[in-house]
């Protein structure tokens, strides 16, 4: 199965959906471009798929997650250059524009 996209409209924000047989999960980009990322799981956990998820994203665009709950997956961001930006496990990685990606 291929990847699956679909946008829905919840208040202001405009949610894309992505699914295919490793992942699922659901952003939203602001208007100032930084991507939100308010879910996502493995389906099958424990095959690196969001390891190589959190790997290939973006570098040269601002992206968090909100309320990361899992210490697995705290540990998994911040070892990505995510920091915890509230005290309150929403995990935000800046923009590297020197990335060249």
């Amino acid at each position: 199965m291929g990847v699956i996209k679909f946008s829905t409209q919840v208040g202001s924000h405009k949610l894309d959906v992505l699914t295919n047989d490793a992942l699922q999960g659901t952003y939203y980009r602001d208007e100032s471009g930084k991507v939100s990322i308010v879910s996502v799981f493995a389906v099958n956990p424990g095959q690196g798929h969001f390891s190589a998820f959190l790997d290939a994203l973006p570098r040269n665009e601002t992206v968090e997650f909100d309320n990361v709950v899992s210490r697995k997956v705290r540990g998994a961001v911040s070892r990505r250059g995510f920091v915890d930006r509230s005290g309150m496990d929403d995990w935000i990685r800046l923009a590297s524009p020197e990335s060249g990606e």
